[in-house]
């Protein structure tokens, strides 16, 4: 349940693709090892699953197709 108020974005890219997508690659900072583990989840469905429905969000609101890439990372 606190994992999303410990969890700080960082776009690394939002950009169009060749085929007029837009292309967005997201880091997901996080404090501790657990909450890594949490988001990625097991085989890594969690990540995938939170990918999916923020592309299908994206896409209803700038009407293209959308890429999205997320990578979750320990805070330093």
């Amino acid at each position: 349940q606190e994992v999303p108020y410990n969890v700080q974005q960082k776009t690394v890219v939002w950009e169009e693709g060749p085929s007029g997508e837009l292309v967005i690659q997201q880091k997901l900072l996080v404090p501790k090892e657990s909450y890594m583990r949490l988001l990625i989840g097991p085989k890594g469905h969690m990540i995938s699953q939170i990918a999916q429905e923020a592309s299908r969000d994206l896409m209803n609101i700038f009407l293209c197709d959308v890429d999205i890439r997320l990578s979750v990372k320990l805070l330093n």
